[in-house]
Formats: C-alpha cells, structure tokens, sequence
C-alpha cells in the first residue's frame, strides 16, 4: 500500500500508447482511478490537469508517479516528484496530503542513509498529520521516526518517541482497524527492545508481554510476535 490510498507496482516498460483528451475534472478523476499502475498514463495524466487546472489531480499524480519510481528504487526522481507536488498540497492546506509527502521523502532519505534528513522530514510529516488531525497516522509517524533513531545509534531518543506514540493510545485514541493493532503491538515491542537495550528487565518484560495481548494476523508481524516469548526468556535468563 502507499500513503495515497494506492497499491503500487513496478510495471515492466510498454510501448507507447497513445491516449485520449479529458474534457472534465471528473473524466480526468476516473481516469486516474483506472491507470494509476501505468506510468505513461501518468504522465499524461499530469499534463491534462495542468491543461483542465485541476491542481489537487496534479499533486496527487505526481506522488503516485514518486510511487513508481520508488518501486524502481530511482531515489533522486521521488524527490523531484515530491517537490513538485508539496508546494501545491501546500497551497490547497490539504494537511493530510502534506504528511504524506514529508513521510515520503523522510523514507527516501533514509534509503539514502542521509539520516539527519530522514528525522528532519519525519518530524514534519508528524506535525503536519496533528494539525490536519489526521491522528491515526501520528502514531506510525512517531514509530518511523523512533525506529531511526533506535537502528543509528540513539535508542533513548528512539523511546523517546515511542513513548509520545503509545500516549496516542493511553489518550483513547481509537484502534480503528487491524492496522492499528499491529502498530500498538510494534510500539511495545520495540519498547521492550529499548529497555532491554538498556539492561532495564523489568520494563523490558513489561511490554513484551503487553505486545502478547496485541491480536495481530499480518504476516510480517506474526514471526515478531513468535519471537516474543524468547526475548522474555532471555531477559531472565540475563538477570541470572
């Protein structure tokens, strides 16, 4: 998935085709909608809402289009997507929009291990989802960023930040889909891993166990959680 609502794939280069003129904001909409896997479709997507002055079309063609080159890992034409797109989401104030695009270049960065800039576009990507009050989104934003700091060298940075994330939840923000509870369950497990990082057992053990509580079912989650246990064992088994 991606942070526009899309599932992305790298396609493999086709002929050139040719396609048709758009009389409308809504025919250019749906047209989006139907080619967003074809980058040539794209293109030519972004030259009729440039033509038909639709801008919020125009933005989002050009973050589905850094999509495709991400796929590609083509790093510096994310970004050049990206910086074509924010001043306009920007300018709409669609602050949602604006998260996604910040998110985007603090992952590219990060690819680019050019770390200080990773944090840099993270934190603005958080800010810009709390002001939108796009709140389910903080929380995964605070847990990229804790993840940076956790894997350059800064883990008490790194919990810093999860902690931020996980009073989302204290606070009664809901847990509004299973998305949601695989998050919960990395925010404590990661949590788990910084105090034991920390030789703090106690805390440590804590929120591994709380990560146990956590019903996860996707498949990159459920090896984690089959860890759990062994990480417990390990801490008693390092306090002797």
């Amino acid at each position: 998935g991606s942070a526009w609502g899309f599932v992305l794939h790298a396609q493999p280069p086709s002929e050139e085709v040719s396609f048709p003129s758009l009389q409308s904001h809504d025919e250019l909409e749906q047209f989006i909608k139907e080619n967003t896997r074809e980058p040539q479709a794209m293109e030519h997507a972004v030259k009729e809402a440039i033509r038909l002055d639709h801008r919020l079309a125009e933005g989002l063609v050009y973050g589905i289009m850094s999509k495709h080159y991400s796929n590609q890992k083509k790093y510096d034409q994310v970004i050049q997507m990206i910086d074509q797109a924010l001043p306009i989401f920007l300018e709409l104030g669609h602050g949602k929009y604006v998260g996604d695009s910040y998110n985007t270049l603090a992952r590219v960065y990060r690819k680019k291990n050019q770390i200080p800039l990773g944090a840099h576009y993270y934190l603005l990507s958080i800010e810009a989802y709390e002001k939108s009050e796009t709140y389910l989104k903080v929380p995964m934003g605070l847990n990229d960023l804790a993840s940076l700091f956790c894997e350059y060298g800064n883990p008490s940075r790194g919990k810093e930040f999860l902690l931020k994330a996980l009073h989302y939840y204290d606070e009664g923000q809901p847990l509004a889909d299973t998305t949601q509870h695989e998050l919960l369950f990395l925010l404590y497990n990661n949590l788990g891993w910084v105090y034991s990082d920390n030789h703090q057992m106690d805390s440590a053990i804590y929120f591994y166990e709380r990560s146990l509580q956590i019903p996860v079912n996707n498949a990159k989650t459920l090896p984690l959680k089959a860890c759990v246990n062994t990480h417990i064992a390990h801490e008693y088994i390092q306090a002797g």
